[in-house]
């Protein structure tokens, strides 16, 4: 036993020195100077360093833990893009590693291994550790949640990381229930006070900035931006993406109009969403199917900043080309999965991101971001999956499963499909998170 664990110990330090190799090169060479979301972040850091919180509105308006992580990294290394780069490339190896033991705990060490070698090489995670942007610290944070819950030990302390996330990137509170719903799995006994305990310090966690928010705006919200993201995929000119046309017509004036404010211009846009939704039912169910192609879509998810970098291209279609072979692996994982609880638990958090944002919000690059590492976990499993389903051709057994192959058959073709369709006709826009 000591041995293995030696080999083990041996392994995950090589993927981990590995890992932090590429990623150090990479930051050091790639540089992306801030703008857009990146502006924003690294001047609300600069603004906690010159003025503490303050009431500045814009800072306010979004989750606080990334600007409080910038403006650590600088008060200690001065104002230094390249310091928090570096920083984050060793946040991202982490990550490598936390992907082979959540792989390792819910199949085996073989997953485990395949899925952080992938990781290691994903160019999306590499990518979005040389910019100022909080995808790198959030998913790092919430795989570690995933994994203590998979451990299902530490659960108070999985809640409160889960909190923490939430305050990094408010998109990860749509995982709430999958989560909820995962522990409800695990749990052999004390099933629902084990639930209520983690919905509780969760809440306790987010409602410090939430009662912020409520002091100085008048609302209790951890962004103000929920309502602006709805109406993006609720809209005349919605197509499922981060479409923004809607800002050019008269229904979209109010995004214009600078007298008012961004929980004012949300709040409109909310009820717009949902007026819309109610009146156009037919269009909303087309939305869902093209939201679903979007989500799907083997394309990276760094486009939002693919411009002016070296090896771009090369980049580019290396992503589309390793999501085009991971994505029916992960669909078969899915359509005939190993019986676990664990394995049943990544289908879930993977289920309830894509149902949400297929539904309630809109599709594009960086919303999918939090999945990919289960992506990658459950596509390498899928691949183990092949010799099983080939064995059951060959016995003439395949007709058990036919239904569910066909279904996989068809949504795949129907994503590589749409995105061919994308790729030569539909040019997104880029947009604010």
């Amino acid at each position: 036993m000591d041995n293995d664990k030696t080999k083990e110990l041996k392994l995950v330090g090589g993927l981990f020195l590995l890992s932090l190799a590429i990623r150090i090169i990479y930051v050091i060479f790639v540089k992306i100077d801030p703008w857009c979301d990146m502006a924003y972040y690294n001047q609300a850091a600069l603004s906690i360093i010159a003025n503490g919180f303050g009431t500045n509105y814009k800072f306010i308006s979004q989750p606080p833990l990334y600007p409080l992580f910038l403006a650590a990294i600088f008060r200690i290394f001065g104002h230094s893009y390249l310091a928090v780069r570096l920083i984050q490339a060793i946040i991202s190896a982490c990550t490598c590693i936390l992907i082979y033991f959540i792989g390792k705990e819910t199949f085996d060490k073989r997953v485990g291994a395949v899925s952080c070698l992938i990781s290691i090489f994903y160019f999306d995670f590499i990518s979005y550790s040389g910019v100022l942007m909080a995808e790198t610290l959030s998913l790092f944070l919430f795989l570690l949640v995933i994994y203590l819950i998979i451990k299902n030990k530490l659960l108070n302390l999985a809640a409160i990381i889960f909190g923490l996330t939430t305050l990094v990137k408010s998109l990860y509170l749509v995982s709430f229930p999958g989560l909820i719903i995962w522990i409800f799995l695990k749990a052999k006994k004390n099933k629902l006070l084990k639930i209520l305990k983690f919905g509780i310090l969760t809440c306790l966690v987010m409602s410090v900035w939430m009662i912020r928010n409520c002091y100085f705006l008048n609302k209790v919200a951890l962004s103000f931006q929920t309502g602006i993201v709805v109406y993006l995929g609720h809209n005349p000119s919605a197509d499922g993406g981060c479409n923004y046309d809607f800002t050019k017509y008269d229904y979209g004036k109010f995004y214009r109009d600078s007298s008012l404010s961004l929980t004012e211009k949300s709040k409109i846009a909310m009820n717009k969403a949902i007026s819309y939704a109610v009146k156009h039912p037919v269009r909303e169910a087309e939305l869902v199917f093209l939201k679903f192609a979007r989500y799907w879509s083997p394309k990276s998810r760094f486009d939002l900043y693919a411009a002016n970098y070296p090896l771009q291209s090369v980049f580019f279609v290396s992503m589309i080309v390793i999501n085009a072979v991971l994505l029916p692996l992960c669909f078969m994982a899915m359509f005939f999965p190993v019986r676990s609880k664990d394995n049943y638990g990544l289908m879930i958090i993977v289920l309830n991101f894509t149902l949400v944002f297929i539904t309630v919000f809109s599709a594009f690059g960086r919303m999918s971001f939090p999945i990919m590492p289960l992506f990658i976990i459950l596509a390498t499993s899928g691949f183990y999956h092949i010799p099983e389903i080939v064995d059951k051709f060959k016995k003439r057994q395949l007709h058990i499963f036919s239904k569910r192959f066909l279904t996989l058959v068809v949504i795949t073709a129907y994503v590589y499909g749409f995105f061919i369709f994308q790729t030569y006709t539909i040019s997104d826009n880029n947009c604010r998170d």
